[in-house]
């Protein structure tokens, strides 16, 4: 396989996956009836990183994700796992 056909595949797969993390924060905090300011003051981060997490913007780290799934209540795998 061609190396850039590799970087497109790696780089269409972080799309997706950061397009099923926005969706499934945005649904386990609106399951919760929670604002994102209430989600952001529970895993004690910015409102602007839920915000962006939920409109697949930028970047979150994993300190973030975990930090987010706890206030979620759900594990961070359940994050990226399709909705079922």
């Amino acid at each position: 396989m061609e190396p850039w056909r590799l970087v497109l595949v790696k780089s269409t797969e972080f799309q997706r996956l950061q397009k099923r993390l926005a969706e499934r924060v945005r649904s386990y905090r609106k399951l919760r009836n929670i604002s994102q300011e209430d989600l952001a003051d529970l895993a004690e981060i910015d409102r602007t990183y839920v915000s962006q997490s939920e409109r697949a913007v930028g970047n979150p780290s994993l300190g973030v994700m975990v930090k987010v799934a706890g206030a979620l209540d759900v594990h961070v795998t359940d994050l990226l796992q399709p909705a079922t």
